[in-house]
């Protein structure tokens, strides 16, 4: 959209950028670009992710019909992405791939016996009532830890389950013959109220279960036990063996997220007969199948999930749908192929210098910060200096020797892939972490910050127009990719991520002092997105999106700050054409968060996601900017000005 040029299509001219900077930038664009009846959503961050996965269909595509060895990377890719895409064979197998596990669950004659059949589910990535990860130990992040926290609903989250709305409960009303239809369609016909049995099982998991905003706080979720100190809380499972079919000694502790959540899958158990827990098993493993299954399964699947949980019209083409699994499951496989085909490498020295900027504009904020001591400051930079970054792809790829892709099943392609996955995250339990690991395909549209490793990452991926280009004018690629390092880095600084020392490891070393003042800077931000509607009813919650929200204004700040340092002593005066250097930093950024979402999307964003919607992460950060009402001359009586008291000013 910007590059070196400015395509002024895309400007709304009669909207005032001093009363809704996104429309006045987006709105045309957006207003051409209709949501694809196959998406719930739609912007620049999809437009990009569309052409990352036409790179990867045409690497997959060009596999195809090659003489490959048994065992390698590209015979693994080639022949899961054929299985994949083999919709004939799919449609004869039916209920199949899955047929010996529900034959299984179906065969079980105690209760005892569900703890040895749940491990073997979950391995194959399938998580009724719990799931369980490995990530370094939260207090030791040189240790790799196992997590044991909530899972088993089919729907995203509690409040379907529990909020009395009329569009949840029409949503359940909906869900119910969802569950019903999968029993039939699997030729399992028990008793009629299988599916209400199904549902009540849920919801009692739902009640139980944390909420979104609770889930922010690592501390409540950071319960270390031993497993004999955990089988307490929940004796009506055999742990012991359990553990063992995952491979987990009994010495090893693990770490209990929702102790209160696990007592009532113990209760569940006690209350439900044998009989009610097996048509719960099966619903999740068929409903989490469905998708790699026929096309009756996928598509009765994709009508309530898609249709009606996101409003999404059709189904992506079987290509984007196999493409987007082979990303999952062998992902720096096809890194390695996309790399060397379509990334620049010239751009990741680029982007290294201008991390560099960033950072060190970062660092100039904190040391001149009025509201933090000098105690915080001085630890405050040297976790910041500690920060490392991983840009473009990894230096070390994964080893995918020990996974088998046959031309046998899709299914089993995925359950073998979901096995190797799970297996190769328990072996690290114990052991030191391994730091060079990514947690992104470099073909990602997108960037992270990782607490635990105190590291920033952004892959190849992200680094493409319109949120970086070598070529572009540095305004707008600081005021772009250059507010997204800003925002990542400063996630390590938010509510969540300052409770992390520079080792990575949770450790409260802010002055009680400073933490509050900084909880009393971030509370406006809490107001301020409350007030914001998602969708219909449905507000934005302030709570669930605190951090984004920071992060999102101190990206802004930070990008700013590093952009006049970049520019200073350069006569670009004139330069740029009839706009200047800083209304193009201002485009880059609103450009940068192009998009909008379908109304049930945005009520299901509104519920789980921990962003908020596009155009507020746009005017809501320049609503409380100072640079940005003097380039645009925001006075009393233009709809974003905010009284100077009023503005939120945290880094």
């Amino acid at each position: 959209m910007l590059n070196n040029g400015i395509d002024e299509s895309i400007f709304d001219k009669n909207t005032r950028p001093q009363d809704d900077f996104f429309q006045y930038v987006n709105r045309n664009w957006l207003e051409s670009n209709p949501i694809p009846p196959e998406e719930a959503r739609w912007g620049t961050f999809y437009v990009s992710r569309d052409k990352s996965w036409e790179a990867l269909r045409e690497i997959l595509e060009e596999l195809n019909g090659l003489d490959l060895e048994q065992g390698t990377e590209e015979q693994k890719l080639r022949d899961f992405y054929l299985t994949g895409m083999d919709e004939p064979k799919l449609n004869s197998e039916g209920i199949v791939p899955i047929k010996k596990d529900l034959d299984e669950i179906f065969s079980l004659g105690e209760k005892s016996e569900i703890a040895g059949f749940l491990a073997k589910i979950h391995l194959k990535g399938v998580s009724p009532f719990w799931a369980f990860d490995v990530d370094p130990d939260l207090k030791n992040s040189d240790l790799s830890a196992l997590y044991l926290g909530q899972s088993g609903l089919g729907m995203p989250d509690r409040d379907y389950y529990l909020s009395e709305d009329a569009k949840f409960t029409e949503i359940r009303k909906k869900y119910l013959e969802y569950l019903s239809g999968l029993f039939s369609l699997a030729g399992i016909k028990k008793n009629s109220n299988d599916a209400l049995k199904v549902l009540e099982i849920e919801t009692r998991l739902a009640r139980a279960s944390m909420t979104r905003i609770e889930l922010r706080d690592l501390k409540k979720q950071y319960n270390k036990m031993s497993q004999d100190e955990f089988s307490k809380i929940a004796p009506g499972l055999d742990w012991r063996g359990y553990f063992n079919l995952l491979g987990i000694e009994a010495s090893e502790p693990v770490i209990v997220c929702q102790p209160e959540f696990f007592k009532e899958v113990n209760s569940i158990l006690n209350s439900y007969e044998l009989e009610d827990i097996k048509m719960y098993l099966a619903m999740r493993l068929i409903d989490e199948s469905a998708r790699h299954l026929s096309d009756d399964f996928s598509i009765e699947n994709f009508n309530f999930h898609k249709k009606i949980i996101t409003g999404t019209a059709q189904d992506r083409p079987r290509w984007k749908r196999v493409a987007v699994l082979a990303d999952s499951f062998l992902g720096e496989a096809l890194g390695k192929l996309y790399v060397e085909k379509y990334f620049n490498q010239g751009a990741k020295k680029k982007i290294d210098e201008l991390v560099d900027h960033i950072t060190h504009a970062f660092e100039n904020r904190i040391k001149v910060l009025e509201w933090m001591t000098a105690e915080t400051k001085e630890r405050a930079l040297l976790k910041l200096g500690a920060i490392t970054r991983k840009l473009g792809y990894p230096e070390k790829w994964r080893d995918y020797s020990a996974l088998e892709i046959m031309n046998d099943s899709f299914a089993e392609n995925i359950f073998r892939a979901s096995e190797f996955e799970s297996r190769r995250r328990l072996s690290k339990v114990g052991k030191p972490v391994d730091r060079t690991e990514w947690g992104m395909t470099p073909q990602t549209v997108n960037a992270y910050c990782n607490f635990t490793f105190n590291e920033i990452v952004f892959p190849a991926g992200i680094l493409q127009p319109p949120f970086f280009d070598p070529d572009a004018f540095e305004a707008i690629n600081y005021g772009a990719i250059g507010s997204i390092i800003g925002h990542e880095l400063s996630h390590a600084f938010d509510d969540k991520g300052s409770k992390f020392d520079e080792f990575g490891n949770m450790n409260e070393w802010w002055l009680e002092e400073d933490r509050k003042k900084f909880e009393d800077r971030a509370r406006i931000l809490v107001s301020q997105f409350d007030e914001l509607m998602a969708v219909d009813e449905a507000h934005v919650k302030g709570e669930l999106t605190l951090g984004e929200n920071i992060a999102d204004l101190a990206g802004l700040t930070i990008a700013y700050d590093a952009f006049k340092e970049a520019v200073s002593g350069k006569n670009i005066s004139g330069s740029h054409g009839k706009y200047n250097p800083e209304e193009l930093f201002f485009f880059g950024f609103a450009v940068a968060e192009c998009g909008h979402e379908r109304p049930e999307e945005a009520r299901r964003l509104a519920t789980i996601d921990p962003h908020s919607p596009a155009r507020y992460r746009v005017n809501i950060p320049l609503s409380n900017f100072e640079p940005f009402y003097k380039t645009f001359g925001l006075k009393i009586g233009d709809k974003m000005f905010r009284e100077s008291e009023a503005r939120a000013k945290i880094w």
